[in-house]
């Protein structure tokens, strides 16, 4: 299977893509707007422009529209060599808005994980008693992609909660080619594609309890991902519960500072990775902290500044027996226009990631996102 030839092939070559997101399903993806992602995360739970808790649209006021895309540049270092890489990706658009004095709606696409990559491999075989050298290339190209959506319910002025039911759909195409040293050999090419397909269920509420804090939980759980080729089903893997709880406050008209805490148990797909010729999965907890603060009460919305950190641990391992992990500081700002109907947001990123002792990445992110209130 196309999973286990990978799985060999990636733990000897040299990744031009994020070597993060050559195991398994591919890199988890934080979907996030412009504005949670200048925050670091931190902000996610409340922020009504981001479909991770289901209730959070219940601050949605108008109609509203909103897309955001990241472009990332890396340098990837590992026993084999370096290489750098850049590539662009569309984590989430989003529609959201009122549709009754207490009902909230929206519909979202999301990017789950990523699995795009390119590895390179020089070997020597042997054919017919003589040294051949070969080049070796693999190249996918697609993730798992989660289509959402969900209502929230106003209880109170103070509380609402929220429901979402989730469709991880996706493909992920794969070209392999091998070219031999000497010409008198064909070079060989193959092209494969697998198509995803999975159900999953949110549920979440936010809080107000006391004047500037807001408090928010989430739960969710996904099926078994089905892999298909061709529309014949050829296999399974378990997905995770989602846990996720976030604390905001804000002291005045200026500041807001808010964290959360997500926890995932990938470890659900281990054993069915390991029968492909994987690492596995482990559990992945993560973190995120933010602010946002502006220069006066009358103009949030005009170029505020906001900052975050985040750590978060990756569920599938390059190393066997070791845990990666990522840290990313952000910056970001933004304004509105128009009668606060258009957005305008921006957040640079730089992140590390580390796999044991030799496997480590480095990269700037920058995104953009846009919203639309008409």
């Amino acid at each position: 299977m196309v999973l286990g030839a990978f799985a060999v092939l990636a733990s000897r070559a040299a990744a031009q893509s994020s070597e993060f997101g050559t195991r398994a399903l591919g890199l988890p993806v934080a979907a996030l707007s412009a504005r949670a992602q200048g925050m670091g995360g931190g902000a996610s739970m409340f922020d009504p422009d981001v479909a991770l808790n289901p209730s959070a649209i219940w601050l949605t006021q108008r109609a509203t529209a909103t897309f955001s895309v990241r472009h990332f540049w890396r340098t990837s270092e590992n026993p084999f060599g370096t290489a750098d890489g850049n590539d662009t990706q569309f984590p989430l658009v989003m529609v959201a808005g009122p549709i009754g004095a207490r009902w909230d709606f929206s519909i979202s696409v999301s990017a789950y994980t990523d699995r795009t990559f390119a590895l390179a491999l020089l070997d020597t075989l042997s054919i017919r008693g003589q040294d051949v050298a070969v080049h070796d290339t693999l190249i996918s190209k697609g993730g798992v992609n989660d289509i959402q959506g969900a209502v929230a319910f106003t209880v109170s002025r103070n509380f609402a909660v929220g429901i979402g039911l989730h469709v991880l759909t996706g493909t992920n195409r794969f070209e392999y080619r091998r070219a031999f040293s000497d010409s008198s050999y064909v070079p060989v090419r193959n092209k494969n594609e697998l198509a995803f397909s999975g159900p999953g269920i949110s549920a979440g509420f936010s809080a107000e309890p006391i004047r500037r804090v807001r408090l928010a939980g989430m739960v969710r759980w996904d099926g078994d991902l089905g892999f298909y080729k061709d529309s014949t089903k050829l296999s399974e893997i378990p997905m995770p519960l989602t846990f996720a709880a976030g604390v905001q406050y804000a002291p005045n008209d200026r500041l807001t500072i808010a964290g959360q805490g997500l926890y995932r148990t990938w470890s659900t797909a281990d054993a069915s990775i390991r029968s492909r010729g994987g690492l596995g999965a482990d559990n992945a907890a993560e973190g995120s902290f933010g602010l946002e603060w502006t220069r006066s009460g009358r103009s949030v919305y005009k170029f505020p500044l906001r900052a975050g950190v985040r750590y978060a641990q990756l569920p599938y391992p390059v190393v066997t027996g070791s845990n990666g992990s990522e840290v990313q500081l952000s910056l970001g700002t933004g304004f509105r226009f128009s009668g606060n109907r258009g957005s305008v947001d921006f957040a640079i990123e730089r992140a590390w990631r580390n796999d044991g002792q030799d496997f480590h990445e480095k990269t700037f992110m920058f995104t953009f996102g846009v919203g639309i209130r008409p």
